[in-house]
């Protein structure tokens, strides 16, 4: 069974699970992922498991638990990028038999945001929750994540590095918002906005841009 758990300082999340669970996960998310553009951090995340389970996945060891570790807000992101790619592949085949990586890909997101709840408190939680409720028909009809530039996510990744751990929960709480409603949070636009103008003016792809401050070259303290 796969569990999740905070890291010390709040930096991130360590993912466990036993082989069969890992491999589950993997198979799930290459289910949903297939060939979809974008969605570069569900690659990344997918990958992650690849290359770190590789011999583990192919061989099924019993008995043995394994963990990696993933910052918050790329673990958050990459939850509701899935929730996205779920509705799309929902719309192409709908059947009364609810499949296998659904219930995979469902059970990691209710990991992660009860994890959250147990991290920002119930109050905030529930906010939160309401909002993510309003929000996620349309949300997922525009399929919003898609189109998201990698380079924000990584950009949040090293603020949220960089900040004091009393700090921490109020960023998540920021994160989730700007997630839920992106087209209306003016950083991101901005950020999205610049990254499309550089790669027009200089014509290359926009995934070649780099931004400022967006890898993060020192040791992270979990």
């Amino acid at each position: 069974m796969l569990k999740i758990m905070s890291t010390q300082n709040l930096t991130g999340v360590e993912i466990t699970g036993m082989a069969e669970d890992i491999k589950s996960l993997h198979d799930a998310i290459k289910k949903v992922l297939k060939s979809e553009k974008g969605y570069y951090h569900v690659l990344k995340f997918y990958n992650k498991i690849k290359t770190t389970f590789r011999n583990e996945i192919q061989n099924e060891e019993k008995n043995v638990t394994y963990c990696f570790k993933i910052l918050w807000p790329e673990l958050l992101f990459i939850v509701f990028s899935m929730e996205e790619l779920l509705y799309k592949n929902r719309k192409r085949r709908f059947n009364k038999k609810i499949p296998y990586e659904y219930v995979i890909i469902n059970y990691l997101k209710e990991l992660v945001l009860n994890e959250l709840k147990n991290i920002i408190g119930e109050e905030k939680y529930r906010k939160e929750e309401k909002k993510y409720n309003e929000k996620i028909f349309y949300r997922n009809k525009k399929m919003i994540l898609r189109c998201c530039p990698y380079q924000w996510i990584n950009v949040m990744n090293v603020n949220y590095i960089k900040a004091q751990t009393s700090e921490r929960i109020e960023i998540l709480s920021q994160w989730v918002n700007w997630l839920l409603d992106m087209e209306r949070c003016s950083k991101y636009r901005i950020i999205q906005s610049e990254i499309w103008n550089y790669a027009r003016i200089n014509n290359i792809k926009e995934k070649d841009v780099l931004v400022a401050d967006m890898e993060y070259n020192g040791e992270i303290n979990w």
